[in-house]
């Protein structure tokens, strides 16, 4: 057994142990997303010195824009409904508890992904990073204007799964140009699958987040629990979008 095979089992324990923690003390959803992804974090970070600013910056580019505009918009539309602990929204709806998770969660990925898989990593961001970045800033600026001016708009029925779809289709477009990718990617996906799992009990358990009834396409019930099919598909495509994105933006496309 490898050293990273051991590190990955142990990464397991660490999330089912953080997510038994989150269950017995009831934490909140800051504590708990804090407690369950920091530490990982923070290990990851040690081991990729060199790459942890470019990578840090990558997840704040990708994270805080595209969290604002679809996590408002998830909102209006019913897809999914996340009580604030701090009780501070923006843009009407949006709780700001959700930028914090979203840009833990793809941190995590990122760090994930490079160290696990990405056999030919790179310290420096490629020149298209730039051009992303402004991108998402002028995604940003029109979703602003528009949920001023015409925020009826942004109310979109089953956006949940034109959201998934998205995701779907942008992965398998990019997998069949590029399909040396598709190992790495199943393998980063399917490494984050359980920890997903966890921390989706836990926070349907402690009222983290829950989801409104007959805006999604079915329901997988597990016990007292509903879920969302969408919410199945996103623990992969949350992060296999995450991955390409890195890729095409952010690396060196080296493992392309």
């Amino acid at each position: 057994m490898t050293s990273k095979s051991i590190e990955i089992i142990l990464s397991y324990v660490f999330f089912f142990v953080a997510a038994v923690v989150g269950v017995y003390f009831k934490l909140n959803f800051i504590n708990f997303t804090v407690l369950f992804t920091v530490p990982v974090i923070i290990y990851l970070s040690l081991k990729l010195k060199k790459y942890f600013k470019k990578l840090l910056l990558e997840a704040v580019v990708i994270s805080v824009p595209l969290e604002i505009i679809l996590d408002s918009i998830a909102h209006l539309s019913k897809s999914w409904y996340v009580p604030s602990v701090w009780g501070i929204r923006i843009f009407g709806d949006m709780p700001l508890d959700d930028i914090i998770w979203t840009f833990l969660y793809i941190l995590l990925i990122l760090l994930s992904y490079t160290y696990l898989f990405d056999h030919y990593k790179s310290k420096k961001l490629k020149k298209s990073f730039k051009m992303m970045s402004l991108t998402f800033l002028i995604l940003l600026l029109g979703f602003i204007f528009v949920n001023n001016f015409f925020p009826m708009i942004l109310s979109v029925p089953y956006f949940y799964s034109i959201l998934m779809a998205f995701s779907l289709i942008f992965t398998i477009v990019f997998l069949a140009k590029h399909p040396k990718m598709y190992q790495n990617i199943s393998l980063m996906a399917l490494y984050l699958f359980l920890p997903s799992v966890f921390f989706e009990y836990v926070a349907l358990e402690l009222g983290h987040w829950y989801f409104d009834q007959g805006y999604h396409l079915a329901y997988i019930t597990a016990g007292k629990f509903s879920v969302p099919f969408e919410e199945l598909l996103f623990y992969f495509l949350a992060v296999t979008t995450t991955v390409l994105i890195h890729e095409m933006f952010g690396d060196n496309n080296r493992n392309t």
